[in-house]
């Protein structure tokens, strides 16, 4: 089983954002997450991935563009 998960966020300076995501990825299979922030106000991502299975791929990636002086993202992953 394969899945790809792909978020983009663009949100105005004033927004405060808190995502998320649960995953429970089982035996033989492969999952791919991949956010990209281009413009933000208080942003905070939690992915928490249960691994519950032999052969497992998984990859996980964050991009941010920094068109600000100052931004504040926080990602955490268990």
């Amino acid at each position: 089983m394969v899945f790809d998960m792909y978020e983009l966020e663009e949100t105005h300076t004033s927004t405060v954002r808190f995502s998320n995501l649960y995953v429970k990825q089982e035996a033989n299979s492969n999952v791919l997450l991949n956010g990209m922030t281009l413009h933000n106000g208080t942003t905070r991502n939690t992915t928490e991935v249960l691994l519950a299975g032999e052969e497992l791929k998984s990859i996980f990636a964050a991009w941010l563009l920094p068109i600000r002086t100052s931004m504040w993202i926080t990602t955490h992953e268990y």
